[in-house]
């Protein structure tokens, strides 16, 4: 069109969670890790990483511990569901031994 300036037109905007194919928020632990002060200097991938390594871990849990709720023929899963299934994996175990679940047992 004659008489109009400017460049192509702007599309909707997506978030990086959406461009990099995760579910939990990457801006979000993007600002939490600088926020946390761990480095002078953070990659812009850095939240990307840290997102799909945080979904896989979540994503491990939650299907041991619905194999647990099944076991127990029991239809959603309690934090006993999920402190037995860390328990029973030896990554999981090792990767939470000092931690503890409330109303874990």
């Amino acid at each position: 069109m004659p008489g109009k300036k400017g460049g192509a037109k702007k599309g909707k905007s997506v978030s990086r969670s959406t461009k990099a194919g995760v579910n939990f928020p990457v801006g979000r632990l993007q600002r939490y890790i600088k926020q946390g002060l761990f480095a002078r200097r953070v990659g812009g991938s850095a939240g990307v990483y840290m997102a799909a390594v945080l979904e896989y871990v979540v994503a491990e849990i939650a299907e041991a511990a619905s194999d647990v709720a099944n076991e127990h023929k029991k239809g959603s899963i309690t934090p006993r569901h999920i402190q037995l299934a860390i328990k029973k994996d030896d990554e999981l175990s090792a990767l939470f031994a000092n931690c503890s679940i409330y109303l874990g047992g």
